[in-house]
């Protein structure tokens, strides 16, 4: 997915994969406007397929420990 000024407007909260790795906040805040946005680095390379099951698991984990941590209640 290509990101856009629409999709970051739409969203309450936007992820990035790895500002370490590979510089995708700094991509983002230099072409985007995050004026209200919460951001979440994931700390997560960006070296994993389309797809990939050990992707999904780190996603998950990572998003998970995030929202909990900003008060938002666990999913059922």
């Amino acid at each position: 997915m290509v990101v856009s000024q629409e999709l970051i407007d739409w969203a309450d909260l936007v992820f990035v994969m790895s500002e370490t790795d590979d510089g995708h906040l700094t991509f983002i805040k230099s072409n985007f406007s995050l004026k209200g946005k919460r951001v979440c680095d994931l700390d997560i390379p960006d070296n994993y397929g389309r797809n990939d099951p050990e992707l999904i698991g780190l996603l998950r984990e990572k998003v998970k420990e995030f929202l909990l941590l900003q008060g938002y209640p666990p999913a059922l």
